[in-house]
């Protein structure tokens, strides 16, 4: 599905409108039945014929394989640089993906086009859709398996708590806009049919198939309006279209027709009547024309046939009905001209260039352990681990010495900050911002009494880095606004949980298993130092709860927590008016805090209950 996000585009107005997509591609949802022709791979037994464009004689391979997330792009940049480096004369893009983010998409698209490299093929092996689809056509040439399948990129919003949501045809038209700019782009610099690439996008296209006559190879998609001006008859739509596909999973066939598009031919400086208007073919596309065109560079070489010359080229076969997108297995894809051969394997790849020399360029270790964290990276999974840390860390904050919780705050910080940082969400100054809150915070708690500079600037640090881990620096503004509202929402629902969380625990963490070997204020026999007296306290076995208004002295410094004995009981306090000094006379307020004894000062003369030993 596509998802989201950093975009580095040819235009600046391309990169903010794909920068604003906060909704996914529907890649693979839909698996129509297609019925395609057979196709006959070439096998060994058979001439190896190399085309000139083709020929290479190094060839470096980088697969694509799975979702495709906001790190994808990263480990692709790296192996696209080390291609290049290393004076690869070809690079084959293999491709097995659902697809994924917009964002991401796009980013690798652009690399893709702005390569030093001379060719770049994409290896269908074995699907590409959606996302997959948009950078297959990215490549100068595509080349597939058998069986293979292209195509299916609709435009859905994706949320993280609801799942797929139907976007209204003004906000569909709205996100298609960068979509279609890119697979126009794409059709006009490497000779694929522009009509029909969009609709691997867009619903509602319907096309029909016509060859030339003196080159069968050279095929051409006309739409409704199209084949009206040719052949000066209403379209006919008799017969069943060549992809039958099934209806969308959400979305209305009224969806966006794509413009006029090409048909495959050799590659070469456009001409004088080439142009970069964008010809919608639904007057529903008419309000993106002057979007689309002003993004479009390179100008369009779609041969114009007329009722003069309509009979250059074959009746016209019904292709598409528009209810569907399009979405084309191996044969299909050779016979439209999307694809140029059937490759099965390294082999016949290599033998398909030419080649002495090819090379897999693999992600490093790191890339791949960044690929498996990409989930944690997930908006419902960092507000459930940002909960657990702050639930963890107010428990080790308020008894401090207990280790578990504080353990278990490591643990959900560094799975909350390291995958964010490994795909440049989170930067060093949150990190630093994240960690001095902490300190801060403890500081207030731990040592100063009551809550004052220390606490309110621990609790806006803390809060600023967490929020701020959100939102890529590189972004758009209007990405990043949405990003930082996203970290708001799920920092604010963070912090109500762990709220919730820790009153319960509060409540009930004496009588919940394994918790209640965390509670310090168990019996203990006066051990003579803080050490001593907390091992001894989870050693022994509890006593009978010592009840408010009982009397005890402090034997270490309350700051404000710390221990105190009763008799010859040595239990967990903590004072609620500030520091109070070792040896000083106390009296139990309450013990309702993680079975905490709340305490106050007295003055001996005057306290009543039992005389502190």
């Amino acid at each position: 599905m596509f998802v989201h996000e950093t975009v580095i585009s040819r235009t600046r107005r391309a990169s903010q409108a794909a920068g604003i997509v906060s909704g996914a591609m529907l890649l693979g949802s839909l698996l129509p039945a297609w019925q395609g022709a057979g196709v006959q791979p070439q096998t060994g037994d058979q001439p190896t014929v190399v085309a000139a464009a083709a020929r290479a004689e190094t060839v470096a391979i980088i697969t694509i394989r799975g979702v495709i997330d906001s790190i994808t792009p990263k480990v692709f940049e790296r192996r696209i640089e080390l291609a290049e480096r290393q004076g690869a004369d070809a690079i084959v893009i293999e491709l097995d993906t659902p697809g994924g983010e917009v964002g991401a998409v796009l980013e690798i698209c652009n690399m893709l086009k702005g390569t030093s490299v001379p060719n770049t093929v994409a290896w269908i092996n074995r699907d590409a859709y959606s996302g997959g689809a948009i950078i297959a056509l990215a490549c100068k040439e595509i080349v597939v398996n058998d069986p293979a399948t292209l195509g299916d990129a609709l435009v859905v919003q994706m949320d993280p708590i609801r799942g797929i949501n139907e976007l209204s045809e003004a906000e569909r038209q709205k996100f298609l806009a960068p979509l279609l700019v890119e697979v126009v782009d794409s059709a006009r610099r490497h000779g694929y049919d522009e009509k029909l690439v969009q609709g691997i996008v867009s619903l509602g296209v319907e096309l029909w198939m016509i060859r030339n006559k003196e080159n069968p190879r050279r095929v051409l998609f006309i739409d409704a309006a199209e084949y009206e001006r040719i052949y000066e008859r209403e379209p006919d739509r008799s017969a069943t279209p060549m992809l039958v596909a099934a209806p969308p999973l959400i979305g209305q066939p009224t969806a966006p027709t794509p413009p006029p598009g090409d048909s495959p031919q050799e590659n070469g400086a456009p001409t004088e009547s080439d142009h970069t208007a964008f010809d919608p073919a639904s007057p529903v596309l008419e309000p993106l024309t002057d979007t689309i065109s002003s993004n479009l560079v390179v100008g369009s070489r779609r041969p114009t046939i007329t009722p003069d010359n309509r009979d250059e080229w074959t009746e016209p076969v019904y292709y598409a009905s528009g209810r569907g997108l399009v979405t084309m297995r191996a044969g299909l894809l050779l016979d439209s001209g999307l694809a140029t051969a059937v490759i099965k394997t390294d082999a016949e790849l290599m033998s398909y260039f030419g080649a002495s020399a090819m090379d897999r360029l693999e992600p490093t270790l790191s890339e791949k352990a960044a690929m498996q964290l990409a989930f944690l990276t997930n908006p419902i999974i960092r507000a459930l681990l940002l909960m657990v840390f702050l639930t963890t860390l107010m428990i080790e904050l308020h008894a401090p010495g207990l280790g578990v919780p504080g353990a278990i705050a490591a643990a959900a910080l560094i799975a909350f900050l390291a995958p964010s940082m490994l795909v440049g969400l989170a930067s060093w100054w949150e990190v630093v911002a994240i960690i001095s809150g902490i300190i801060l915070l403890a500081v207030e708690l731990l040592v100063l009494p009551g809550f004052g500079v220390f606490g309110i600037a621990g609790v806006l640090l803390l809060l600023g880095g967490i929020v701020f881990t959100f939102s890529q620096p590189s972004a758009d503004p209007e990405q990043a606004s949405r990003q930082l509202t996203n970290g708001i929402m799920a920092t604010v629902l963070a912090f109500a949980s762990s709220g919730v969380a820790i009153f319960f625990l509060s409540k009930h963490l004496g009588t919940l298993p394994f918790f209640n070997r965390l509670v310090l204020s168990r019996a203990v026999q006066d051990a003579g130092d803080s050490g001593d007296e907390m091992l001894a306290a989870m050693a022994l076995p509890a006593e009978t709860p010592i009840q408010p208004g009982s009397i005890g002295r402090t034997t270490t410094p309350l700051k404000p927590v710390g221990h105190a004995v009763f008799g010859d009981r040595v239990v967990d306090v903590r004072s609620d008016l500030g520091y109070v000094d070792a040896g000083v006379a106390v009296r139990v307020v309450s013990a309702v805090e993680f079975d905490r004894l709340i305490v106050e000062p007295i003055d001996e003369q005057s306290g009543t209950g039992e005389a502190p030993a």
